[in-house]
């Protein structure tokens, strides 16, 4: 048998018989849905509802540089600004999520480059690749992120 508890950071662990088991657990929940993700390596997964956000929700989070790329992406993709906002968060708390770090980390410390047409994501903190993920729009209301750790 084995109970999840949760470690310092309050990032949720998986504990049998024996103490910490190797098995990643990452939970997400939103309004009306919920993510669970269990297996091995450093990774995280969240699940946001799509609602309309402010610019300056934007700002608080996201560098120079991506704000200059939303608009660019919005601009040139026609891509829905509330979609981009809410999957920008999601891939960033994902990631933070894979590190064990979760929101005591400050979202702005990583920036978040997509490939919007593929539905990939990369993490850099400090210029150097430190992640990778996937994004998925199931329905018009949830994007779900997957993001795992790769750097040091």
């Amino acid at each position: 048998d084995a109970v999840v508890r949760h470690d310092a950071n309050g990032a949720p662990v998986l504990v049998d018989e024996v103490g910490l088991s190797d098995v990643t657990v990452s939970i997400s929940h939103t309004k009306n849905a919920a993510l669970v993700a269990l297996g091995r390596g450093r990774f995280g997964v969240d699940i946001e509802s799509i609602r309309p956000r402010e610019e300056r929700w934007a700002r608080a989070f996201l560098s120079l540089g991506e704000l200059k790329e939303m608009g660019e992406m919005i601009a040139r993709m026609d891509v829905n600004p509330d979609v981009l906002l809410t999957t920008w968060w999601s891939a960033k708390e994902a990631y933070l999520k894979a590190t064990r770090e979760g929101l005591y980390t400050h979202p702005g410390e990583i920036t978040c480059a997509f490939e919007w047409q593929n539905a990939t994501f990369t993490i850099r903190r400090a210029g150097k690749i430190v992640g990778q993920g996937v994004f998925y729009r199931g329905d018009d209301r949830h994007i779900t992120t997957l993001a795992v750790h790769t750097g040091s």
